[in-house]
């Protein structure tokens, strides 16, 4: 049985019917002030009339009518407010109640001190009470955050570093070409130090490099290969994008592309190729002020067909050829099919944070065995966005065709100033 499609009837949120559902236009001119003639005889004196005065108003009382009796605003209440109760300057009180009245201030050594005045009146003695040699307790649990930062000791303990001038070297961190030059050759000095100490007659061994090396946290992880590392000046001046799915995308959907995969009787493998070409294009709405991203993938012939561009490209610069594209290749088009739109959250990276290494043998080097990096700019998390079928909604984007273009040249100058920042 077919059933017909829900439709959203407006005006259901109001009581009354709606003639229009358009909103008013913008007002065709900036508003202005005038000014508007007023005479003075439109105004009349306020006189009271029998009726007012014999008009009876209700007095609204507190709950203690007016007169309080709090203990502590009895100075204000009865007294005066700046004035005290009592004269206090010509008062001379017993020793004993003097006592009472000193501010006592700690120190290791005991002894009074004279001429400390309270409230700028009474002149009285300063006892200093002597301090207990012994630490005091820790006891942050009892006390509140704000009395904590106070009340805890600033001296260095046990454990505490002492700021010699050889750490305070070490902590001087220069950021210049010359700075980081200087402190890489630091690290060889102290790697040739350490391989004179294991063998000082010959040179180490690549196994016994290995084995001298040791891990922080891990005393039973060892190192099995040791790569060189270099930027990868082949890819490098690209933004990368670190993108987390909340769900795996390829089940997302009603129909997921596993189960695609399954019919056409195709491995896992070869059902990641199309995830590997995917494809997210932000999107908008004229009536939904909020943006989100669409998931787009190709069909498994055409990410076969890319996928073969792709070996083919990393082949040639791992021989060192110059890589140029075919205007076959950039005349054909590929066609993408929507999967899914997602909501999305963008948190930038901070420097050498996240970065994206890719091993390869260096062309430059005599074909030998490199780890090559490059940095992300920014992290995606996407959320799977709520389906939202309203009759005015424009209609989605289901299929969209995509084609390889050459670099402009503002893309290029901003690639070769990004090489630059790194080379020179």
């Amino acid at each position: 049985m077919s059933q017909q499609p829900l439709k959203k009837k407006y005006g259901n949120e109001f009581l009354c019917k709606t003639r229009y559902r358009n909103t008013l236009p913008l007002p065709p001119f900036a508003p202005k002030l005038l000014s508007l003639p007023s005479s003075s005889e439109r105004y009349i004196k306020y006189q009271e009339t029998g009726l007012n005065e014999a008009t009876s108003h209700e007095l609204i009382l507190d709950n203690q009518f007016a007169m309080p009796i709090d203990l502590i605003e009895m100075r204000e209440n009865f007294f005066g407010e700046g004035r005290p109760a009592h004269d206090n300057s010509n008062t001379i009180l017993n020793p004993t109640d003097e006592l009472l009245l000193t501010v006592p201030i700690r120190t290791n050594v005991g002894g009074p001190a004279m001429n400390a005045l309270n409230n700028g009146a009474i002149a009285a003695e300063v006892h200093r009470m002597p301090v207990p040699k012994t630490k005091l307790p820790n006891v942050s649990w009892l006390r509140r955050t704000e009395y904590i930062s106070s009340e805890t000791p600033t001296g260095a303990g046990k454990g505490a570093y002492k700021d010699t001038p050889n750490r305070k070297d070490k902590m001087v961190v220069d950021n210049s070409r010359e700075g980081q030059i200087a402190a890489i050759e630091k690290t060889f000095q102290r790697f040739m130090k350490k391989a004179d100490r294991i063998s000082p007659a010959r040179s180490m061994t690549e196994d016994e490099f290995l084995a001298s090396l040791k891990h922080p946290t891990k005393p039973g992880v060892t190192a099995v290969e040791s790569l060189p590392i270099f930027p990868d000046f082949n890819i490098w001046g690209n933004s990368y994008t670190l993108v987390t799915f909340d769900v795996d995308p390829e089940i997302s959907n009603e129909r997921s592309v596993q189960s695609q995969a399954n019919e056409q009787g195709t491995s896992k493998a070869q059902t990641a190729q199309r995830s590997s070409n995917a494809l997210i294009k932000p999107m908008s709405d004229a009536n939904d002020p909020e943006t989100w991203l669409a998931y787009y993938l190709p069909d498994m012939e055409d990410a076969k067909e890319i996928n073969r561009r792709k070996r083919k490209r990393a082949q040639m610069i791992a021989q060192g050829l110059m890589v140029t594209e075919d205007e076959e290749d950039q005349d054909k088009v590929v066609p993408y099919t929507l999967q899914r739109d997602y909501t999305y959250s963008t948190n930038p990276c901070p420097a050498l944070s996240q970065l994206v290494f890719t091993f390869r043998d260096d062309a430059d080097n005599t074909r030998q065995k490199s780890a090559f990096y490059n940095t992300t700019q920014s992290k995606l998390m996407l959320r799977k966005k709520r389906v939202k079928r309203y009759e005015d909604d424009d209609p989605p984007i289901t299929h969209i065709d995509a084609r390889t273009r050459p670099m402009t040249s503002d893309e290029l100058a901003e690639k070769s100033e990004a090489l630059k920042a790194i080379s020179s």
